[in-house]
């Protein structure tokens, strides 16, 4: 019977295997492999290529206001509350103009201005 024709229960059976009852897969093709639902040399050198790749790691977390933000101080906050815009979906201050602008349009302040 060739590998193709065997049952799931025949193929697990016909696998050369350890002391410890594991596939030995040093004894199997690539072929006998795939049909045993294992990875095959290929997909097992990629799998070993992948986990020598370096981790990523989480960024540093830093505690506190960051250096430079416009919201740290909580001017922006109250600018925003003032106007009634808590409840739009954002807002974003333009570095280059200076602008507070709300995510509905709205021009709610100038920066320079809130900062004086």
């Amino acid at each position: 019977m060739s590998a193709s024709r065997l049952t799931a229960a025949q193929l697990a059976d016909a696998i050369a295997r350890r002391r410890d009852g594991r596939p030995d897969i040093t004894r199997m093709t690539s072929e006998e492999r795939r049909a045993a639902g294992l990875m095959d040399v290929h997909q097992a050198a990629e799998h070993e290529m992948l986990r020598s790749l370096p981790h990523p790691h989480l960024a540093e977390r830093v505690k506190g206001p960051v250096q430079g933000d416009p919201w740290a101080s909580g001017h922006l906050w109250a600018i925003v509350r003032d106007a009634g815009h808590l409840g739009c979906g954002g807002w974003t201050v333009d570095s280059r103009d200076g602008l507070l602008v709300c995510s509905c349009g709205c021009l709610l302040a100038r920066t320079d201005e809130v900062a004086a």
